[in-house]
């Protein structure tokens, strides 16, 4: 085959501000590429080869955030940025402590709206989390934060103020509409000392999931546009922090119900997701012993001495109530974690991926073997279960998984190569990777994205089954945006 040769055109001063595409080549096709990051023109766009991984945009942004419409595969980015940055003919400013920018791309990488959704009076907050609805609607939860949060409206500002004293400081919770214009929010107080961990979000249908962890009392202070309510969740706070789950009304904010759940030692969510009927499922890891279901000793996971176990669980949408829990681990001395959950694109089986130390850990099929264990290393594995917590399949991988997506064939997989470059079939790759696993948990296809790791990276299905991916970096502080071609 034969592609176009060409020269971009002029850089410009942000993403999508570059002149137009270079000159044809005398093969077959258009001008050169450009438009990315202010690297090259507008004309050619993204010049990307067929089933193949392309990069559609890099947004300048600090540990950004991202999510997919599901509906339109419109791709989200969020984060903080300290210096003015320029998106064609928009300029953000940020305040003295920082600010945020909420980013808005089509599924062909084109920049649709560029926001300064924030700004702090002491000092702007991380964004924890993000998540879209197919209506628009976004979704922030914020990193600890004091002082106040400034929000833009259609009219007034509104503010959110820390009510935290001590060494606490409060996360919060924000909807914003499509244009990064505030319409609802809460922030979570804790007590003295408290604290807070910011978790996971994820939005469907009318209803809104959080799962984080807590140290001790947390109170929900909810302001903003709509007929609010409050909760208070408690955990254990001479230990290490316990699961807390908040579910509340999407369009409005409206408080439904807040769980806590927990032992005397550590118990982590590390992913959170609604399903098609709107129940909650959870994933995530514990110590000693973790019951979703307070009144029925005989729910109880346990685990057994020096032990972590990954758990996971699926709570009525309605009411919270327990359906059912399960936990995976190898014994005593043995760790098995999670990294990251999803559920596939009909939104009812979850994908789960993480590591593992011990010889072999099953998840209630075969047991994956770790060949790594005879040098003291842990192991990744990819696991998929049905929405009554069944076991579909499970596989080891070779490399250090970050996220996991599920469309409606199977698993996408990301991982960064630390070591070596690793053999999947197709041949040595090595930097951040790409992998599609089918049904049966049998490896299909991988890819390197680039040559180096990431400070950050995961992976999202859009609609038709679209795959995303993306990296964060730290020097420079930016976020690429990648789509595999359809």
């Amino acid at each position: 085959r034969v592609f176009a040769s060409g020269t971009g055109g002029t850089a410009g001063g942000g993403i999508g501000g570059g002149g137009t595409g270079g000159t044809a080549g005398g093969g077959i096709g258009g001008g050169g590429s450009g438009g990315m990051a202010g690297s090259g023109g507008t004309g050619g766009g993204p010049n990307c080869e067929a089933a193949a991984w392309c990069k559609l945009a890099t947004a300048p942004l600090s540990a950004a955030q991202t999510a997919v419409n599901r509906s339109d595969n419109s791709v989200w980015v969020a984060g903080k940025f300290t210096q003015a940055i320029t998106f064609g003919s928009t300029t953000l400013t940020p305040a003295a402590g920082g600010s945020w920018a909420l980013l808005h791309y089509d599924v062909n990488g084109t920049l649709l709206g560029a926001f300064k959704t924030a700004d702090g009076a002491v000092e702007s907050p991380s964004i924890a989390a993000l998540a879209v609805d197919n209506a628009g609607g976004v979704y922030v939860f914020t990193g600890a934060f004091s002082g106040t949060i400034t929000l833009p409206t259609s009219t007034t500002p509104a503010t959110l103020t820390a009510g935290s004293t001590g060494e606490s400081a409060d996360s919060a919770l924000i909807k914003l509409d499509s244009d990064g214009r505030y319409l609802w929010g809460f922030s979570f107080k804790t007590s003295d000392n408290g604290e807070l961990v910011p978790g996971y979000v994820d939005a469907s249908g009318s209803r809104l999931a959080l799962a984080f962890k807590i140290g001790s009392s947390v109170q929900l202070n909810q302001v903003g546009v709509g007929t609010k309510g409050t909760g208070a969740l408690t955990g254990d706070a001479a230990q290490q922090g316990d699961v807390a789950i908040v579910v509340v009304d999407s369009g409005n904010g409206a408080f439904q119900w807040a769980k806590s759940f927990g032992s005397t030692l550590e118990q982590t969510p590390k992913c959170v997701a609604l399903d098609s009927s709107g129940d909650v499922l959870v994933g995530g890891e514990y110590d000693k012993t973790l019951n979703f279901n307070p009144g029925s000793p005989g729910a109880e996971l346990g685990s057994g001495e020096e032990e972590r176990r990954a758990f996971t669980a699926k709570l009525a949408g309605a009411t919270g109530a327990h359906t059912w829990s399960k936990s995976f681990g190898a014994g005593a001395y043995t760790e098995t974690n999670v990294l990251s959950c999803a559920l596939d694109s009909s939104r009812s089986d979850l994908f789960l991926t993480g590591r593992f130390n011990s010889a072999t850990q099953s998840f209630g099929g075969p047991a994956i073997t770790n060949p790594n264990v005879g040098d003291g290393l842990s192991y990744t594995y990819i696991a998929h279960l049905s929405n009554a917590g069944a076991h579909v399949y499970s596989a080891g991988a070779p490399y250090f998984a970050a996220s996991i997506a599920g469309d409606g064939a199977g698993a996408y997989s990301v991982g960064s190569l630390q070591s070596a470059p690793v053999d999947f079939g197709g041949g040595a790759l090595s930097g951040t990777v790409v992998a599609k696993y089918s049904s049966t948990g049998t490896h299909q296809d991988s890819q390197a994205l680039a040559a180096t790791s990431s400070v950050g990276i995961s992976v999202a299905v859009g609609a038709s089954n679209v795959p995303f991916a993306f990296r964060n970096s730290a020097t420079p502080a930016q976020t690429e945006v990648w789509r595999h071609q359809p």
